[in-house]
């Protein structure tokens, strides 16, 4: 029963960044429009059962998570990317990804301090 409350809560602090991210993003689609904008999700890769890469793909509950928000949001075209944990704060902040997913939980606090948000 902990645990299944421990991944809810990081589920649920996850949908919130990614909600965060998304909505701080400029609009270069005009409502009317069909044309996607493509939305970068970087990931580190690990720890499991967060995020893991197996036989080739992103796999675990943040990757699906993602996929599932993506679902919903038509306007957008979705882009997941591997890299080194190390990178994941400098490309958000130089704008290269909109979304990091790599279970931030327990480093939330320091999110706003590595992006110089305010």
């Amino acid at each position: 029963m902990r645990k299944r409350k421990y991944i809810l809560g990081v589920l649920a602090i996850a949908s919130l960044a990614l909600t965060t991210v998304l909505a701080s993003q400029p609009r270069t689609v005009e409502a009317k429009s069909n044309k996607q904008e493509t939305i970068t999700v970087v990931t580190g890769g690990e720890p499991r059962p967060f995020t893991f890469e197996e036989n080739g793909k992103l796999k675990g509950h943040n990757i699906e998570l993602v996929k599932a928000v993506f679902k919903k949001l038509p306007q957008y075209k979705l882009k997941i990317v591997r890299t080194d944990f190390k990178a994941i704060f400098p490309g958000l902040s130089s704008g290269r990804y909109q979304v990091a997913v790599n279970n931030l939980a327990k480093k939330m606090r320091n999110v706003r301090k590595k992006l110089s948000l305010h």
